[in-house]
């Protein structure tokens, strides 16, 4: 009896019910990720025929949509099981910061979930091996934010249940995203550097070329993702950046990085903290510019090592200049309050 038929023992099996017309609120194709409202408002003559042949076509794409996904199913070979979500964790390659579980549109995904019982639109798992008795034996291929919603409202998660490798895993995770609640563009550069970095792809070129992907999307995706973590975190969250935003700091940090770095430092002590458009004209503001020679500089160390230097200037000013990496994030606040 091999592993899958193992993992199925127990569970209670929903066979997809035949190709039918679905309806909008099940359509694979606007999942419950990505749902808009049809405009309510009555109308009347040539646009109540647009509106039919509209509406005509979509139902033509979903039902085309619901034959693959069908399709998909059983080509997993085990139609649709419900599982406890507690049996499902995520990969290491999950792509979705924790910020965005915490939004007003994530707690209306939830609620719409909990009304319909579940997720209508199957996530993607792969069996494994539980670590101990009562621990997860699935792991997520795509659809995190599907079984964050059921773990949290204590849903059962309707899923696919097929065995991939690492290299398949990322392949799906990747194309469904991009047909669902898109990712931030952040979160999509850090996810193809660490494919990277696990060498789950030769190079850019190959991953690019595996996804379906120009080399320059992802070229640009990593550089973003890739970014300081001083500057990202000088905003809200990290989901907040968008790809003109991305590319401006990726920009800004390559022409004056010591300069980026350092009006980050300050962003980090601001309080109340500024708004993320704030944020980024702060980031992207000039250099500042250079300080009168200093008439005499003494380096501060930490143990032998350098961590900055100490200056006064030509008329009289002391300058303080510490390097940000020398800090650890949590003790950066008290150091600044032991200075004032």
């Amino acid at each position: 009896m091999n592993s899958i038929v193992k993992k199925g023992a127990g569970i209670r099996f929903v066979l997809p019910p035949e190709a039918v017309t679905p309806e909008p609120s099940a359509s694979p194709e606007t999942d419950e990720e990505d749902k808009g409202d049809l405009p309510l408002e009555p109308r009347g003559g040539v646009a109540n025929i647009a509106m039919a042949v509209t509406l005509g076509r979509e139902v033509r794409q979903q039902f085309e949509a619901q034959k693959s996904r069908l399709a998909e199913y059983e080509k997993a070979g085990t139609g649709l099981v419900d599982l406890d979500p507690r049996r499902v964790r995520a990969s290491r390659y999950a792509n979705r910061h924790e910020a965005s579980f915490s939004t007003a549109e994530f707690k209306d995904f939830k609620a719409d979930l909990k009304e319909s019982g579940g997720n209508l639109v199957p996530v993607k798992v792969r069996p494994i091996e539980a670590a101990r008795p009562g621990e997860p034996d699935f792991e997520l291929i795509y659809g995190h934010r599907r079984h964050r919603a059921a773990l949290e409202e204590g849903l059962p998660l309707r899923a696919i249940v097929q065995a991939v490798d690492d290299k398949k895993l990322f392949v799906d995770m990747d194309r469904e995203n991009r047909g669902r609640a898109s990712l931030s563009v952040w979160e999509q550069g850090v996810m193809y550097l660490k494919a990277l970095n696990d060498g789950l792809f030769g190079n850019q070129k190959v991953l690019a070329a595996e996804l379906g992907l120009s080399e320059a999307v992802v070229s640009r995706a990593i550089s973003i993702g890739s970014l300081p973590q001083e500057v990202v975190a000088s905003f809200s969250a990290p989901v907040v950046l968008s790809y003109r935003m991305g590319l401006l700091l990726v920009d800004a940090v390559a022409k004056d990085s010591s300069g980026v770095m350092r009006r980050a430092a300050g962003i980090f002590v601001m309080n109340p903290k500024p708004d993320d458009s704030h944020v980024l004209r702060l980031l992207l503001s000039q250099p500042e510019e250079k300080p009168a020679r200093a008439v005499r500089t003494s380096h501060l160390l930490m143990g032998k090592k350098k961590v900055g230097r100490v200056a006064v200037d030509a008329v009289g000013g002391l300058v303080v200049e510490i390097k940000l990496s020398a800090l650890a994030p949590k003790r950066r606040e008290s150091f600044i309050q032991a200075i004032e």
